[in-house]
């Protein structure tokens, strides 16, 4: 069984499937939609904003990438992933 058949809620299981989607497969549209729901699960977890900003960035959206990084570094300021992301 995978984590999301144990649990469809789980946020980390869904922001893992979005840095492989985005990193392994390059699908772009299931990156997206992996870490949004992320995000929606879990708001106040830096770790998954941190690399949904990455993907953002590269997808050439600034704007969203560099909010979702401050609102990950608001979460969590002494994060060495998050600061150095």
């Amino acid at each position: 069984a995978t984590a999301l058949d144990v649990d469809p809620r789980s946020a980390a299981a869904h922001a893992v499937l979005g840095d492989v989607a985005f990193r392994k497969d390059w699908d772009w549209p299931r990156a997206d939609a992996e870490f949004r729901r992320a995000t929606e699960l879990e708001p106040n977890d830096g770790h998954i904003r941190a690399p949904y900003a990455i993907f953002l960035v590269a997808m050439g959206r600034q704007e969203e990438g560099f909010a979702q990084i401050e609102k990950a570094r608001e979460l969590d300021p002494v994060s060495e992933r998050t600061n150095a992301s």
